[in-house]
């Protein structure tokens, strides 16, 4: 690189004009207060719309259900359990068929609504966890065993039943509704 020896700049100065004469960082002229004048000041009317033509509407679809790919499907015969309690316990019959492409895992898990309590003690058997192959059948038990005395009439409970294709993760709860009658009822004082 030559250097002119003319050239009395060194290289520490910064350079005396950066931008050419004709561009200006703000084109507009400077405006004081004292230019303002107050009385003309004119507030311009906007158009005012309405908003029901302006927004547009889409139809939302609502998110997808997920379905099982092997969904559990279980037969009761009786549908509906019917009991008449007097004096000695009473033992019902439910027989479950599988309905399912694949093999189940149930257990019954008691007696839903405590109405039906006032009046007899419950069990339902077998108590522990089954294992139910597609489209065989089996058999589970409810036993009642009437109080001395109840205060009501009449009741309607379930039994519930959990179901699963794994041991341990319940997917499905079912229900068999059982409508009682208590022969031995005595209305409490005051009714």
């Amino acid at each position: 690189m030559s250097r002119n020896i003319d050239d009395k700049s060194t290289d520490n100065e910064p350079p005396k004009n950066v931008l050419p004469p004709d561009i200006y960082t703000n084109i507009h002229p400077k405006v004081e207060a004292a230019q303002i004048p107050l009385g003309g000041i004119k507030l311009e009317e906007r158009e005012v719309l309405d908003l029901h033509e302006q927004l547009v509407y889409y139809h939302m679809k609502p998110p997808p259900v997920p379905t099982p790919a092997y969904p559990i499907t279980i037969c009761c015969s009786p549908k509906c359990l019917r009991f008449e309690l007097i004096n000695e316990p009473v033992l019902a019959k439910v027989g479950i068929i599988n309905c399912s492409a694949r093999p189940i895992y149930m257990q019954c898990c008691g007696l839903w609504g405590d109405k039906s309590r006032l009046g007899a003690s419950w069990r339902s058997y077998p108590r522990n966890r089954f294992w139910l192959p597609p489209g065989l059948h089996t058999n589970v038990y409810v036993r009642a065993v009437p109080r001395l005395s109840t205060p009501v009439a009449s009741a309607t409970s379930a039994l519930q039943i959990d179901a699963s294709h794994l041991r341990d993760n319940v997917t499905g709860y079912f229900e068999i509704p059982i409508k009682t009658y208590f022969l031995k009822y005595k209305p409490v004082c005051g009714e």
